[in-house]
């Protein structure tokens, strides 16, 4: 249904599900019966947040993507029941973050982190350490398409609040994307931003 030379094809009023990346699926309303064929072009955003939260029963991801005037173009969240120490979580959810926008093609974002240990890691000059954290973070780095242009900026939890809202939303609502909206529980932490 989903091909990368962008077309969809739906029918209308039944729920579909699209498989985007490991973070989630895309939830597509259209009317039953029809047919219809959806255009997709490669989105550009300027700024993609992102946290993790770990409990003990595992850890949540959650991602937000905003175009330049502040809207949001993606928001996701995914569950695993893996435990990780904080600063690994935030590097495997900074991994998770490249790959759903690469697959969903939108390129030359500006991430942001309220996790200064990934931001010190991801800035420094001298690469180095063979720690679980050390790995996703070099790993992260080879999933830039154009070789270093990812830019990773640190933004204190109040910037970071809606990517962290969404990982702590993964561990009672799973796995979603939604595509040009957000949760009804994020609307009131974006009206504040």
């Amino acid at each position: 249904m989903f091909s990368r030379t962008g077309v969809w094809s739906v029918d209308k009023y039944c729920r579909r599900y699209i498989a985007i990346s490991e973070f989630t699926q895309i939830e597509l309303d259209v009317q039953a019966g029809v047919e219809e064929t959806i255009t997709w072009r490669p989105l550009k955003a300027s700024v993609l947040n992102f946290d993790a939260s770990v409990r003990k029963i595992g850890m949540g991801f959650g991602l937000i993507v905003r175009d330049c005037s502040g809207q949001v173009l993606v928001a996701a969240m995914k569950f695993t029941e893996s435990e990780l120490e904080p600063r690994e979580a935030e590097a495997l959810a900074y991994r998770r973050a490249v790959l759903t926008m690469n697959e969903l093609c939108i390129f030359g974002a500006e991430y942001e982190t309220d996790c200064m240990q990934l931001y010190n890691e991801w800035n420094r000059s001298d690469k180095g350490g063979r720690s679980l954290f050390h790995g996703l973070v070099e790993e992260t780095r080879r999933l830039d398409p154009v070789a270093g242009s990812q830019k990773l900026n640190f933004d204190k939890r109040q910037g970071n609040k809606a990517a962290h809202c969404l990982a702590n939303l993964a561990f009672s609502l799973l796995d979603r994307c939604w595509i040009d909206k957000v949760p009804d529980q994020l609307d009131q932490i974006l009206l504040m931003m």
